[in-house]
This record gives structure tokens, C-alpha cells and sequence, in this order.
């Protein structure tokens, strides 16, 4: 575990901003998102960039459920994560 020392400048303002960001589980459906990072394990890391999911990549949110995993439309094939890899995948809105 990493112990952030909070007087230190910058990062506090880091926190906030890592904080602020937006995440696939905050995605309206019918949204259009691009990715702008992904804080996961390596390998699940690897296995999401192997099916596609980099950064800048676009995506169209068609479904989510109430156990938080999102179904999503990414380079010409659905796919389907879980809550907890989905609060890890951050976003930027493309419908704005």
C-alpha cells in the first residue's frame, strides 16, 4: 500500500483529480466515451488492450445492470465487464 503524504505539493490536487475522473460504471447508456486509461491488474490490463480497449479507443455503452457490469460496443464486437474492472476503466464523454 502506498502512504501519500498530503502537505506535499501537488498531491492533493492529484487525489482530487484521480477522484473526479469519470469511469465506465458512471456511462449513461446509449453514450459514446473514448478511453482515456485503465488502473487494473497487468493481466487484465493486457487481455482488454488485446481485445481492444486502448486509450483513445471509442466505445458505445448499449447496457448496464444493476450489479454494475456494463455491456459495451468497441471496435465492431460487444463486450461485457464487471463492476469492479468497470470502475477502473476511465472515460472521456464524446456526446457532449
Amino acid at each position: 500500500m502506498i502512504a501519500y503524504n498530503v502537505t506535499e505539493p501537488g498531491i492533493e490536487q492529484e487525489m482530487n483529480r484521480m477522484e473526479a475522473r469519470e469511469n465506465l460504471c458512471d456511462a449513461k447508456i446509449g453514450g459514446v466515451y473514448s478511453v482515456a486509461g485503465m488502473e487494473l491488474p497487468k493481466p487484465t490490463q493486457m487481455r482488454l488492450i488485446a481485445l481492444g480497449l486502448t486509450r483513445g479507443t471509442n466505445l458505445t455503452v448499449l447496457n448496464k445492470k444493476h450489479s454494475g457490469s456494463v455491456i459495451f460496443y468497441v471496435r465492431g464486437t460487444r463486450l461485457a465487464v464487471g463492476r469492479k474492472i468497470a470502475e477502473n476503466i476511465y472515460i472521456t464523454s464524446k456526446t457532449e
